[in-house]
């Protein structure tokens, strides 16, 4: 592991220590209201906001991730990269410890997060094939941030407002499963015979964790539309 880097283990640490301190304060301030929880809205809440803080870096960095632009000395790639996957980090770590009514899927996906980030720290954020499609998946779905800010508003929106939201999480989240889909195809087509190894084989298992929670996220957002 590269000291330079050692730095964003504690940005780590410490953002899912303030993440779940604002799940604590924001869960107050929401109305109990059906049976979501006050707990599912703040973590919803606050990873939504984050993560739209986080969306042009991702969509940057996702970018360089699938276009293979040069790396060395890229303030975007060493600098900008282990901030975001951090903070992305963070996030998902917070919430399993603040939330732990998650789905199993959720919890598998949160797991991997964490996986897929130990993985960057450990390879130095070297632009390896592996680390191209992890960047790839986080940048993209840093961009769909929507989808959590519509989750966080589950059961408080009504009407036409409440469908409208619906749409437009459904809509970003179908787009962006698209693109992280071809974009890790165009990798994989793309890739040298040297970049096939079993490390990436691994990664891209893993992926598939990670595409059945979104999924079955993606199945809930087309069934309570159906039902509007």
């Amino acid at each position: 592991m590269r000291m330079s880097n050692c730095w964003s283990l504690g940005l780590w640490a410490v953002a899912s220590g303030l993440f779940s301190f604002s799940y604590n304060a924001l869960g107050r301030a929401f109305p109990l209201k059906g049976i979501v929880s006050r707990d599912y809205r703040a973590v919803n809440a606050v990873k939504g906001s984050v993560l739209a803080v986080l969306a042009p870096a991702g969509a940057v960095l996702s970018g360089m991730a699938l276009l293979g632009r040069p790396y060395a000395g890229s303030e975007w790639w060493h600098t900008w990269l282990p901030a975001m996957a951090a903070v992305y980090a963070a996030l998902d770590l917070s919430s399993m410890i603040h939330y732990r009514k998650a789905a199993v899927t959720t919890w598998v996906h949160h797991i991997l997060v964490q996986v897929f980030f130990l993985y960057l720290e450990a390879v130095g954020y070297t632009p390896t094939q592996s680390s191209r499609a992890i960047v790839l998946l986080a940048g993209i779905s840093a961009c769909e941030f929507v989808v959590n800010l519509r989750l966080a508003a589950r059961g408080l929106l009504t009407g036409k407002s409440a469908s409208w939201v619906n749409k437009v999480a459904l809509a970003v989240y179908g787009v962006g499963s698209y693109l992280n889909l071809m974009g890790q195809g165009r990798l994989v087509y793309t890739a040298k015979k040297s970049d096939l190894t079993p490390m990436y084989a691994l990664v891209l298992l893993g992926m598939m964790g990670v595409l059945v929670d979104d999924v079955y996220l993606m199945r809930y957002l087309w069934r309570w539309q159906q039902r509007v």
